[in-house]
């Protein structure tokens, strides 16, 4: 995957933000992508909540 990569991973129901790029450790699939403000993704720990809202 790639930094920014937005992905579905169905075998543990996870919606990931992958903040730098790397090999998942289970198959993803990629639902979109982050075009900017990433570096504030990369502050959160893991597992947090989040709320995201689709921009028109």
């Amino acid at each position: 995957v790639e930094a920014g990569e937005l992905g579905y991973v169905p075998q543990t129901s996870a919606l990931c933000i992958f903040t730098e790029k790397g090999e998942p450790f289970s198959p993803v699939n990629k639902v979109g992508e982050i075009t900017e403000g990433l570096e504030l993704f990369k502050a959160l720990r893991t597992g947090v909540m989040l709320s995201l809202t689709l921009r028109k």
